[in-house]
C-alpha cells in the first residue's frame, strides 16, 4: 500500500477491528506505531519517498482509528473535497446533512 505498486490484497481496516476485542486501540497507540514507524522509515529511507511513505502511514493510521472507533477524522473537511473526491467518498460513506450542508 505504501509503495503504491497494487500488490497488497489485505484488509488492514478488518484486522484492527478484530483487535479492539482483544485489547484498547486507541489514538496514543497510534501515535505510537507512528514514532516507530517513522523513525524505521528514517533508518531506512530518505528523501520525498521517506517522505510519501510517512505522510501515508499518517493517513491510514487516522483513517483506522476514526473507523474502527466510530468517529469523524478532525483533519477531514468536507467542504474542501475536490469533485473527484466527493465522487470517490460517496461510495463508502452516505452523504449526511452537516456534509451536503442540508439541515436536520
Amino acid at each position: 500500500v505504501l509503495f503504491g505498486d497494487g500488490g497488497f490484497r489485505g484488509n488492514p481496516l478488518a484486522v484492527h477491528k478484530q483487535l479492539v476485542a482483544e485489547t484498547t486501540i486507541d489514538w496514543p497507540r497510534f501515535q505510537r506505531w507512528l514514532a516507530l514507524f517513522g523513525e524505521t522509515v528514517d533508518e531506512v529511507y530518505a528523501g520525498e519517498r521517506a517522505t510519501h511513505i510517512k505522510s501515508a502511514a499518517d493517513d491510514m493510521a487516522h483513517v483506522i482509528y476514526s473507523r474502527i472507533n466510530n468517529v469523524v477524522d478532525p483533519r477531514f473537511d468536507p467542504a474542501k473535497l475536490t469533485p473527484e473526491q466527493k465522487a470517490r467518498y460517496s461510495k463508502y460513506r452516505p452523504e449526511t446533512p452537516v456534509e451536503s450542508g442540508k439541515e436536520n
